[in-house]
């Protein structure tokens, strides 16, 4: 695969993002199942759940300027 197709990843980088994605997934899973059989609404769930991806969003980003910027 080229790497115009993968955004300029080799591809051991895309098979680790890959694998992140897999496991970021497995984990919303898993958070959704623990908070549906606590008895949560779907309205917590979903807040909880969107209030968790916006941190790590803005985690990431501020890792991602630290390394762009040499710390």
């Amino acid at each position: 695969m080229s790497r115009m197709k993968t955004g300029g990843r080799s591809p051991e980088q895309q098979g680790a993002l890959s694998n992140a994605t897999a496991g970021v997934v497995a984990s919303v899973m898993g958070a959704t199942a623990v908070l549906a059989m606590a008895g949560l609404p779907l309205r917590v769930i979903g807040t909880v759940l969107g209030m968790g991806g916006l941190i790590a969003v803005l985690l990431v980003r501020e890792l991602a300027d630290a390394r762009h910027r040499g710390r």
